[in-house]
């Protein structure tokens, strides 16, 4: 591996080096970075050569398209964009700089660059020459406060830069905009952690007296480690103005629209190849490893005193490999096996991860051009990759014995927090109510009804636009005070029981009609109520159908026959009704409701939905609907209508 010959040293002798360097290949960022064949700023540097990893990766559905990456860097379809508006844009953003989270830090921002710098990411050039760089464009860059963990295992803060791609100039689009989203990878690690926790119950299912343990690699600096097309470096470059300077990245960065699909290329490979190596009865993992696995730390265990909880039926049949399974969200690498008597399944649990970021990943020559790290996040080794019993995956502390997941303390009191100062001062502003809104889509991950009450909010946030404060409604209000309930139920702990796609084992059957409404569960319990005359055709039948379909379940909550951890499906032959039960985006606004629907209708809706979202969380009950034909639901009708 040779030196390159643009530098990456962070002063602006190098910057008037670079720009040198790019003038004498006439400005063509393609000819330039042709010309550094075997140094680090050629594309594929981080990675074996694409003869080696081929025949171990081609029949992977992904491998042409990392393929192409490797040997021609990630490449984004934009939409083109006229000349003069990319001239008039770039004019723009060097006179607008950065955004504040970053204008107002200087110095932090200097230091957080460095890194980028120094390892390669990206090379300095003056500010004042980028109108001479043909195909520049230029977006800002901001700080965003974060946490992460040490190697002691310690939440610790964190400052992460992030390249605001999004931001639209006066041509009123951003590289983002102009991404074509349907030429991307589909992005499948979305549900990465529903589906762990799927197979983790399937595992203890098949396996209720063992113990299941979970292991977890980081990639380290991981959208930093693939190189971007030459076209598509022009397009994200960003600046320093304090210093007169600019940057142009040559690798992924923390803001581009592409670049979760692109990495995730990457990614959901090595997962898959880790599944591949875990399963494979002819490895053995005392011959064949990484030499980090031997820096692993034991394997930690719960006291035997702890009772092993037990797996509800899932509603269908997850293959299970005791030996294990992994799988990938981003750069977060996460596996969990059985603890078979007699096995070597918890070795196999430690080193496959790591044997197969090896395979893909260039080793670490002794004297590398270009300072260079390890593919897996040495920093987090000691805290996060050894196999527990406990373990934090993705944000939340799971208890694989105990089937349990927990939203850290921190997070629970920063987040309800702010929560709870919009319903004190009733009002809030764009970037606390975006904040809050992202927080909570974290929480949806596991909690997918929190996405049914946040339409609302999200409205709002649209409404506030840049405005630094605006009236929360009080919808949104009672939403917020819905939100800290579902946060106090997931610091309290969620049974991954209820978390699952589960074989129901209650049942129950509803219906309704302009004089009532009715209905009975599995066990042979009906009801039935009467609309007294005052509320007669105060409501449509889909409305009633939806409260008929809520009280028959809420009834065998206040006579305790539903135990914690039931699963509960409620049938009903209103397909609105099904719907609503798992989607109750509702608005109270007048002119987005129904013109069909008087506000008063609109608000029972919404009322009714976060009631039933209540009495679930109280029970520790998880829900499902499903519509049936109404010919069948001849016994809830009956009850609907008459009493003979």
């Amino acid at each position: 591996m040779s030196k390159p010959d643009i530098s990456f040293e962070f002063n602006s002798e190098a910057a008037h080096k670079n720009y040198l360097t790019m003038k004498k290949h006439d400005f063509d960022m393609q000819r330039l970075i042709e010309s550094q064949v075997n140094t680090p700023m050629y594309y594929g540097s981080e990675f074996r050569e694409t003869e080696l990893l081929e025949p171990l990766l081609v029949r992977h559905p992904n491998w042409s398209h990392l393929k192409s990456i490797l040997e021609n860097g990630s490449d984004w379809n934009l939409e083109d964009l006229d000349e003069e508006q990319r001239k008039a844009d770039l004019l723009e953003a060097l006179e607008f700089g950065n955004h504040k989270g970053a204008s107002e830090q200087p110095e932090l921002l200097k230091e957080l660059l460095l890194k980028d710098v120094a390892y390669g990411y990206c090379f300095l050039v003056p500010k004042d020459k980028l109108t001479s760089i043909p195909g520049i464009c230029v977006a800002p860059m901001n700080i965003q406060a974060q946490f992460s963990i040490n190697e002691y295992g310690e939440i610790v803060p964190k400052e992460r830069l992030t390249h605001d791609q999004s931001y639209k100039w006066g041509s009123g689009t951003s590289v983002n905009s102009r991404t074509k989203e349907e030429d991307l990878l589909p992005c499948i690690f979305g549900h990465a952690l529903r589906r762990f926790i799927n197979k983790v119950v399937a595992m203890r299912l098949k396996f209720p007296n063992c113990r299941i343990l979970c292991s977890k690699i980081d990639f380290k600096s991981a959208f930093r480690r693939m190189h971007l097309a030459w076209r598509t470096a022009l397009r994200c470059c960003t600046l320093l103005p304090d210093d007169e300077l600019a940057l142009i990245f040559t690798r992924l960065t923390f803001g581009g629209k592409a670049c979760p699909s692109e990495w995730g290329c990457l990614s959901e490979i090595v997962c898959d190849l880790t599944n591949a190596i875990i399963s494979d009865e002819d490895w053995d993992p005392e011959t064949l490893f990484n030499q980090q696995s031997l820096e692993l730390p034991a394997p930690e265990f719960l006291d035997d005193s702890i009772p092993i909880a037990e797996a509800r039926e899932l509603v269908f049949e997850l293959p299970v490999d005791d030996k294990g399974c992994s799988d990938v969200f981003i750069d977060d690498l996460f596996a969990a096996c059985v603890d078979l008597p007699e096995s070597n399944n918890v070795k196999r649990l430690e080193r496959a991860p790591l044997l197969a970021i090896d395979a893909v990943a260039r080793p670490l020559l002794e004297s590398e051009p270009v300072p260079r790290h390890e593919m897996a996040a040495r920093n987090k080794f000691i805290a996060e990759a050894g196999a527990e019993e406990l373990k934090v995956v993705l944000g939340w502390k799971c208890n694989f014995r105990s089937l349990k997941m927990y939203l850290p303390e921190n997070k629970f009191i920063a987040w309800a927090a702010d929560f709870q100062q919009m319903i004190d001062s009733k009002r809030t502003g764009s970037k606390k109510l975006e904040s809050c809104i992202g927080r909570m889509v974290h929480v949806s991950q596991i909690l997918p009804e929190v996405n049914h009450f946040l339409s609302r909010l999200r409205d709002l946030l649209t409404r506030a636009g840049n405005r630094r404060s605006i009236a929360v409604r009080d919808d949104c209000l009672a939403d917020c005070r819905l939100m800290i309930k579902f946060l106090e139920r997931s610091r309290d702990g969620l049974s991954m029981n209820n978390l699952v796609f589960r074989l129901p084992n209650r049942c129950y059957r509803s219906d309704s009609c302009p004089m009532g409404l009715g209905g009975y569960s599995d066990e042979g319990y009906a009801w039935r109520f009467y609309l007294p005359e005052w509320l007669l055709f105060r409501a449509s039948n889909n409305l009633l159908e939806h409260i008929a379909s809520i009280i028959t379940v809420w009834i065998d909550i206040l006579a305790g026959r539903l135990a914690p951890e039931d699963c509960v499906l409620s049938m009903t032959d209103s397909s609105t009704s099904e719907g609503w039960a798992h989607k109750t985006n509702f608005s109270m606004l007048p002119e987005e409701v129904d013109c069909r629907v008087d506000p008063v209708e609109a608000k029972a809706r919404i009322e009714v939905a976060r009631k039933f979202a209540y009495l679930c969380m109280e029970a520790n009950i998880c829900h499902f609907s499903q519509w049936f034909p109404g010919k069948e639901n001849d016994v809830s009708d009956a009850l609907s209508r008459d009493d003979d």
